[in-house]
């Protein structure tokens, strides 16, 4: 006789696999502060703590001022959702169900991600007024100079010199690669995306970028990962016994928000693509 799925290998064993899946194939996701609670519905808030700057006063041996601190925290609204539904055939033993169950994983997580990332890499640019830095169109000679530009608004933002990134377009992955910066790279790592280091910068490439001002443009963005945050469950995974087929209906739904901390840490480019 055979059965769902969901027989063999039980459903929270398969949302935490998906989870883990899904954010291994984030970019975006993984250069803001993700946070996965368990209990989000669509439309509820979730609230980001944050404390302000701290004042260092000269003491003189009198009395102390003792100032009240600014809470510059984040309530993050939950309003994306998006689900995956696929049929898939009735397994008749555990070992098919275990042999099916990392494509199952693979292709719902990827899919998942890139819309995910995609909507992340837009708050980023949509949700305030940023910093800009001039981008237009590089080339070989000029892309040391805007990674240059990059590096002094981080700097006159008084932006943490650890844990700097940028998010580029494959066209600067490219001209960094002709040009043989390698002097100014330390290499890629093992992160989603991850190409190089150029100034003390991570830099990173994605095809999810925000369209720029044009068709043939995008919005090249760089923050530091405390700057915005991502907030996402993986809700009701679940089998359902397909009324058409000898399979079952397996169906997920992730929903998810998105928010920006500090306007002053996050760098936008309008970049050729």
């Amino acid at each position: 006789m055979a059965f769902a799925l969901s027989n063999f290998v039980p459903t929270n064993v398969v949302t935490g696999l998906m989870i883990e899946n899904l954010r291994k194939n984030l970019v975006f996701g993984n250069l803001v502060t993700t946070s996965t609670p368990a209990s989000l519905g669509m439309g509820s808030s979730y609230k980001i703590p944050g404390v302000g700057a701290i004042t260092v006063r000269d003491y003189a041996g009198s009395a102390i001022t003792v100032e009240e601190m600014a809470d510059i925290g984040a309530t993050i609204t939950i309003d994306q959702a998006k689900y995956f539904a696929f049929n898939a055939d009735y397994v008749d033993s555990a070992e098919a169900a275990y042999n099916v169950l990392p494509a199952y994983i693979d292709q719902a997580s990827y899919g998942l991600a890139n819309a995910v990332d995609t909507y992340v890499a837009s708050a980023l640019v949509s949700s305030g007024s940023a910093q800009q830095v001039t981008g237009g169109t590089l080339d070989v000679t000029t892309v040391l100079d805007w990674f240059a530009d990059v590096s002094k608004k981080f700097d006159t933002q008084n932006v943490p010199a650890q844990g700097r990134y940028v998010v580029v377009p494959a066209s600067v992955t490219s001209l960094l690669l002709k040009a043989n910066l390698t002097k100014n790279m330390q290499g890629a790592d093992i992160a989603v995306g991850s190409i190089a280091n150029v100034f003390g910068i991570d830099v990173y490439m994605s095809n999810n970028l925000k369209q720029g001002a044009t068709s043939a443009s995008c919005w090249a963005v760089g923050g530091v990962q405390n700057a915005a945050d991502l907030i996402l469950t993986l809700r009701d995974v679940e089998s359902v016994v397909s009324p058409t087929r000898f399979a079952t209906v397996e169906r997920g739904l992730v929903v998810y928000g998105a928010g920006v901390r500090n306007w002053g840490a996050i760098i936008n480019s309008d970049i050729t693509k």
